[in-house]
């Protein structure tokens, strides 16, 4: 895996400010991630997805704070974002993020932007999706500006500087 990483990041580096890594499920994947993009002297945003619902864990199931305790070492490190998942998955995860993230490492989030979780689509079920966003706040299952921007609000109050959708 850090192999594949590594081959990104080399074509990436030289022509670009800063190395996104992004959507990273599991601990493996971020510790490849990180530490392929590191080696090319440019500041490393790592941006991992979690579970659709409030526990703060990426979608392996695996620990968000262990995550990050792999790779907070890295003086490339610049941001730790949480991306791909419900709004509701980012503000929690944020609130784990807060009590561990590195002096000068910046936070953020860009959550999904549609009613059906990722985890839906991942299983093929029809389940109901995760959120606790009012029906109203959808159009066609698709957040409205307004019910995103209350939730990228929160996020900025919990410390996230880097704010997006996906």
């Amino acid at each position: 895996m850090r192999a594949v990483y590594t081959k990104i990041a080399s074509i990436l580096a030289p022509l670009v400010d800063i190395i996104l890594c992004e959507t990273l499920a599991s601990r493996a994947e971020v510790r490849a991630a990180a530490s392929a993009a590191s080696t090319y002297g440019k500041p490393v945003w790592v941006a991992m997805t979690l579970q659709d619902d409030l526990s703060g864990r990426l979608r392996s199931g695996e620990s968000l704070t262990d995550a990050v305790r792999d790779i907070d070492a890295s003086p490339q490190l610049g941001a730790l974002l949480l991306n791909c998942c419900a709004p509701q998955s980012v503000t929690s995860g944020l609130e784990h993020l807060r009590d561990i993230c590195p002096p000068g490492v910046r936070m953020g989030g860009y959550a999904n932007g549609f009613q059906t979780t990722t985890s839906e689509w991942l299983s093929g079920k029809e389940e109901a999706a995760f959120h606790t966003t009012s029906e109203k706040d959808f159009e066609d299952g698709v957040i409205t500006p307004s019910a995103y921007a209350r939730h990228t609000a929160e996020w900025v109050s919990k410390g996230a500087e880097i704010v997006g959708g996906c």
